[in-house]
């Protein structure tokens, strides 16, 4: 989940089968209703799980054009 610096959640993004190891995920700079979000700083909230765990992890992204 991308959220703004003020913590408005503005776009989810869902990978449904992960592959083990290394993936990625490329956000288009759109929020959830398709339109383009302004320049700035955005976190994303990512979580994956698996039988035994469930990680959680907040990071800054910068959106630049």
């Amino acid at each position: 989940m991308i959220y703004t610096s003020s913590g408005r959640h503005i776009r989810t993004l869902v990978k449904r089968f992960p592959h083990i190891g290394y993936d990625e995920m490329i956000w288009d700079g759109l929020d959830d209703l398709g339109r383009s979000v302004a320049n700035g700083v955005y976190y994303l909230k990512f979580i994956t799980e698996n039988d035994t765990e469930k990680v959680t992890k907040i990071v800054k992204l910068a959106r630049l054009r």
